[in-house]
C-alpha cells in the first residue's frame, strides 16, 4: 500500500473514530480515567510521590550526604533499597498495569458493539495468560533496547496489536500468540509508526496542557487515540483472514 492509500485509509479510520466518540466519548473517558487513577495517581498517592517534592528531597539528601562519603554498609543499604523498589515497580507493571491496560484497550471494542465497558475484564479467567504474555513481550522489548534504541522500537512495534490479539485468542499459549502477532507485523511496522504519527500533534498538545490541567490532558485525548487504534486493528485483521474490511478506503470522500 503506497503513501497515498495509507493517508486515505488513516483518514477514514480517524473519521469513523470521531463519529463513534460523538456519542460514546464520556463512557470511554470514564474508563480511561478510572484506569489512570488505579495505575498511576493512586499508586503515587499511596507512596506519597510528588515529582517536584521528590526531586527536592533527593537533591537535599545528596547535598547533606554526598555519595562519595558513603561507607560500604551505606552503599549496600542503598543498593538494596533500589533493588527492592525496582522489583516492586516491575511486579506492579506485570501484575496490575499490563492487565488494566488490556481491559481499557479492549473496552473500546465492547462499547462499539453496544456492550458495557469492562475495564477490569483482565482480572478474570484469562488473567494468567495476560500476565505471562505481556510480561514476555516486555522482556523481549527490553532486551532489544539493551542493544540499541532502534531495535527496541522495532521490537515494540512487533507487538503493536498484542492486547487485541489476546482478546481474540483467549486460549492460545503465550509464546504461540507472541509468534503469531510478531509474524503478522512483518512488513507493517513502518505503517504502524506512520499511523501513530497521525496523532503527533495531539501528543505534543497533551504534554504541554498536562501542566495546566493537572495531568488530565493526556487522559482527555486518549479515547480518540485508542478508538482509532481499535478501528485500525479491525480494519487490518481481515487482510490476513480474508474477511470483509470494516473501513474501505474511499479517496473521493477524502478529497471532498
Amino acid at each position: 500500500m503506497n503513501n497515498q492509500e495509507l493517508i486515505v485509509r488513516f483518514y477514514n479510520i480517524r473519521k469513523k473514530a470521531r463519529e463513534i466518540l460523538k456519542k460514546k466519548y464520556l463512557i470511554l473517558l470514564s474508563g480511561v480515567l478510572t484506569a489512570a487513577l488505579l495505575s498511576m495517581e493512586l499508586f503515587q498517592f499511596a507512596f506519597q510521590i510528588r515529582e517536584d517534592a521528590t526531586i527536592e528531597r533527593v537533591y537535599l539528601l545528596f547535598m547533606q550526604h554526598p555519595v562519595l562519603d558513603y561507607t560500604a554498609e551505606q552503599w549496600l543499604s542503598m543498593r538494596m533499597y533500589i533493588s527492592i523498589g525496582a522489583g516492586v515497580l516491575l511486579l506492579w507493571r506485570f501484575l496490575v498495569l499490563n492487565v488494566v491496560n488490556y481491559g481499557v484497550v479492549n473496552s473500546f471494542r465492547q462499547v462499539e458493539k453496544g456492550e458495557p465497558a469492562r475495564i477490569f475484564m483482565g482480572f478474570g479467567p484469562q488473567y494468567g495468560q495476560i500476565v505471562k504474555t505481556k510480561a514476555l513481550a516486555d522482556v523481549f522489548v527490553a532486551a532489544r533496547y539493551l542493544l540499541l534504541i532502534f531495535p527496541g522500537i522495532r521490537e515494540a512495534y512487533s507487538y503493536y496489536f498484542l492486547d487485541y490479539a489476546l482478546y481474540d485468542n483467549p486460549d492460545m499459549p503465550p509464546m504461540d500468540l507472541l509468534t503469531k502477532v510478531k509474524a503478522s507485523a512483518e512488513g507493517k511496522r513502518l505503517d504502524y509508526f506512520k499511523f501513530d504519527m497521525n496523532f503527533f500533534g495531539w501528543y505534543i498538545g497533551g504534554y504541554y496542557l498536562n501542566y495546566y490541567l493537572f495531568g488530565l490532558a493526556a487522559a482527555l485525548i486518549r479515547p480518540y487515540i485508542l478508538e482509532s487504534r481499535s478501528l485500525y486493528y479491525q480494519d487490518e485483521k481481515p487482510l490476513t483472514d480474508h474477511s470483509e474490511r470494516i473501513i474501505a478506503p474511499d479517496p473521493e470522500d477524502w478529497y471532498r
